[in-house]
């Protein structure tokens, strides 16, 4: 099973890099967000977006949440 983490600007490029980097579309994944990033202030404070993307196993339950 393939899983990463992975950082963008925002959660969906996170998301995005992960996803192109995995070689998986989005259906086939499972995402949780460990940091939703903020934009800062003028420029100052910038925090970057982190998920955890991980391929589905398909056929068996998912972990509860």
């Amino acid at each position: 099973m393939k899983e990463i983490e992975c950082e963008g600007r925002t959660v969906t490029i996170a998301v995005e890099n992960a996803l192109k980097e995995l070689g998986l579309r989005r259906d086939q994944v499972e995402v949780r967000v460990v940091e939703e990033g903020s934009a800062g202030v003028l420029g100052f404070g910038i925090k970057s977006a982190k998920v955890h993307v991980r391929e589905k196993r398909w056929g068996e339950p998912s972990a509860p949440a």
